[in-house]
C-alpha cells in the first residue's frame, strides 16, 4: 500500500471557532501522513493558541504569517509544500475521519487521474451544498471543471502552478472569485483527467442559503468575467451573457425574487468585470 504524503494549504483570515473545528478533524484523521501549511492574515496569535492545543499537529505544521488577499495567500504555502499530493481546505470545512485515507487509496489505484474531486454538503444539513454536485461519480478535464478550492486535491508536479493574484477574495480588484476555475483549468492541461467521488464529504456551511448577499454576487460574476476573458473566445462569453440574462427572467417568472435580486448583482458584476478585465490587459 503507498503512503502518500498530503500537503494541506489552509489560508486563514477572522476566524478561530471554525479554525480549532478544522484542526481537530485532522487529529481525528485515520491517515497521518499529511502536513498543515496554515497561512496566518490575523495580526493577532489566536492561530498559535489553537495549535498549542494540539501538540501532534502542530509537530506537523508550518505556520507562516501573510499579508491579506486569498491568492496571495494560497501562492505563499504553495512555497512550502512537500507533499505528494496538495490540497486547500477552507478555514470554515471540516474533514471526515477518514478523508486523507480515501485520498491515499484513490491515487493508489488510479495513476491516470491528476485531481480527485470530493463530494460537499452543510455540516448541519445535507440538503444543501455550497455548489451544485453531480448525482454519480463522473471523470472531468478542463473542458468541464468540477469542484471548488476545498473539494480538490491535486498531485504536486516539478513545475508548480500558481493562483492567479488579480482574482479571489482580498485581491483588490473586482475580480473577486473564480480563482479556482482559473487554476484548475490551467493546471488540467495537456490533456489531464480529474474524478469527482459523490460518495466522499467534506463539509462546508453553506452560505449562500441564508442570505441574498448582493455585494458576494457582485464580486462573484465579476471574478467569473475574469475567467470566461482570459481562457475563452467572445462567442462563449456572449453565450454566458444571454444564459446569465435568461436565468433572471426565469427567476423572476417563478417569483424567486431573491434569486433574481442575486442574479441581477451578478450579472452587473459579469459586465464589469469583462469591461475592466479589457482595459486591465492592454
Amino acid at each position: 500500500m503507498s503512503n502518500l504524503k498530503v500537503s494541506l494549504i489552509m489560508c486563514t483570515i477572522g476566524r478561530t471557532d471554525d479554525v480549532h473545528k478544522f484542526i481537530e478533524s485532522l487529529n481525528n484523521q485515520t491517515y497521518n501522513n499529511f502536513e498543515l501549511i496554515i497561512v496566518d492574515q490575523n495580526e493577532d496569535n489566536r492561530v498559535s493558541d489553537i495549535l498549542n492545543l494540539f501538540s501532534e499537529i502542530k509537530e506537523k505544521t508550518i505556520h507562516i504569517k501573510s499579508e491579506k488577499g486569498l491568492s496571495k495567500a494560497r501562492n505563499v504555502g504553495l512555497k512550502y509544500i512537500t507533499g505528494d499530493i496538495y490540497a486547500f481546505p477552507d478555514d470554515d470545512c471540516l474533514y471526515g475521519n477518514d478523508i486523507l485515507l480515501n485520498v491515499n487509496n484513490f491515487f493508489e489505484h488510479n495513476s491516470n487521474y491528476h485531481v480527485y474531486s470530493t463530494n460537499t454538503c452543510d455540516p448541519d444539513n445535507n440538503n444543501f451544498s455550497l455548489i451544485p454536485t453531480p448525482t454519480g461519480n463522473i471523470e472531468f478535464d478542463r473542458n468541464k471543471l468540477q469542484g471548488c478550492s476545498f473539494t480538490l486535491f491535486l498531485k504536486r508536479e516539478e513545475n508548480l502552478i500558481y493562483f492567479d493574484e488579480r482574482m479571489g477574495v482580498g485581491s483588490g480588484f473586482i475580480w473577486g472569485s473564480a480563482e479556482e476555475n482559473d487554476y484548475l483549468y490551467r493546471y488540467l492541461d495537456n490533456m489531464k483527467l480529474g474524478y469527482f467521488d459523490k460518495d466522499v464529504f467534506i463539509y462546508h456551511p453553506a452560505k449562500e442559503n441564508e442570505s441574498v448577499d448582493w455585494s458576494r454576487a457582485y464580486y462573484y460574476g465579476g471574478g467569473f468575467a475574469a475567467f470566461r476573458s482570459k481562457h475563452f473566445s467572445k462567442v462563449r462569453i456572449l453565450k454566458s451573457t444571454i444564459y446569465l440574462i435568461l436565468q433572471i427572467i426565469d427567476a423572476l417568472i417563478t417569483l424567486k425574487f431573491k434569486k433574481a435580486f442575486f442574479k441581477i448583482g451578478y450579472l452587473l458584476g459579469f459586465l464589469v468585470g469583462l469591461i475592466s478585465w479589457k482595459i486591465a490587459i492592454r
